[in-house]
């Protein structure tokens, strides 16, 4: 187990223990479809709710979170739901925050439900009100262009950086795979050598959900993954950890490259190349241009679904309705060339 993955299952298990027993059965039922670190976050989710009936339900005053019973559950009405957003909503939590908690709570009772241990989810009886779709946010194809740039011939960046040739390496390998494929940025950061298949041109992951899935790579990719891996010994220390021995990306000190790590190379290739942009395009604003590229290019959502491992083809829908969007925009585009020149 990598050293990231264990550090996330020590802190589930921590804050299981805060939580009832039936959180507990709930997250071992969901283990194989959602990620360790999307466990992390319904349970803090959960901690939040429990914390809130504490405070503000003087039937549950002297509970403690471990203490609510599934009954507790079942008693509960859409007002407390209700009180819980309102309560979210004047601790200044965003709206995106609380949907997404209320989310997590949802699911818990319809597990509940599906056991037939609870009659009713509140959850539903919600009225939320309908958002606004906002525009996909991206890096446009000259964004792009500048953005590799950077990094393929040190446009911008101090003497000292450009002179550290394998970590340009090592760093335009990370994001052509994110501008290229899509990957998710945990995706990308726990690959390993072995999942790379030069005969068959893919990488071998496993997606979000726990399924395991092959990605194909264009040959601009793979020509730049194995340039890399020419160079890889550069990285390697004698005293690194042994589940790190086998990382594809590696950091200077010899460790496989962190989640943050890869964020922060993120910001600094944009401050020097799309400045505009340095504080809303992260890895998986990446990805999002990636989805729009492909979709723009192929037009078919399926594949996009597949490659992007959505298990919902609303969620990929965003991008060909983004990229529709796009065109209608421009339908006049000739017409007003002609006019004015």
């Amino acid at each position: 187990m990598h050293t990231n993955k264990k550090k996330q299952s020590e802190k589930l298990e921590i804050l299981l223990k805060k939580l009832p027993d039936f959180c507990d059965s709930y997250m071992k039922a969901r283990a194989l479809k959602i990620s360790l670190s999307t466990s992390i976050s319904y349970a803090n989710d959960f901690l939040t709710f429990f914390y809130f009936l504490i405070r503000k339900n003087h039937y549950y005053h002297n509970y403690k979170p471990k203490d609510f019973k599934i009954s507790d559950l079942n008693g509960l009405t859409v007002e407390d739901i209700d009180a819980f957003i309102q309560d979210q909503q004047q601790n200044n939590n965003v709206k995106t925050s609380i949907y997404r908690r209320l989310s997590a709570i949802s699911t818990l009772y319809d597990y509940l439900l599906k056991r037939r241990l609870v009659s009713h989810n509140p959850v539903i009886l919600v009225e939320r009100k309908k958002e606004n779709k906002k525009p996909v946010i991206h890096l446009e194809d000259d964004e792009s262009e500048r953005f590799l740039a950077t990094i393929s011939t040190g446009t911008g960046l101090t003497n000292r950086e450009k002179s550290r040739t394998p970590i340009l390496i090592r760093d335009m390998a990370i994001f052509v795979m994110f501008l290229n494929n899509g990957f998710r940025i945990s995706e990308l950061q726990s690959i390993d050598i072995k999942d790379i298949n030069f005969d068959g041109h893919y990488v071998g992951i496993i997606r979000k959900g726990g399924d395991y899935q092959r990605i194909y790579l264009a040959d601009t990719t793979e020509d730049i993954i194995k340039r890399y891996l020419n160079i890889r010994k550069e990285f390697i220390k004698e005293d690194m950890l042994p589940e790190d021995k086998d990382a594809l990306f590696l950091s200077q000190k010899g460790n496989r490259i962190s989640v943050r790590q890869i964020q922060t190379l993120t910001k600094k290739y944009l401050g020097k190349s799309v400045p505009e942009k340095m504080d809303i395009i992260t890895p998986h604003k990446l990805r999002s241009t990636f989805a729009m590229d492909y979709y723009a290019i192929t037009q078919d959502v399926l594949s996009l679904q597949k490659i992007l491992g959505h298990s919902n083809i609303q969620t990929t829908n965003i991008y060909a309705q983004a990229t529709e969007n796009s065109i209608r925009d421009t339908r006049n585009v000739i017409e007003r060339k002609r006019i004015y020149e």
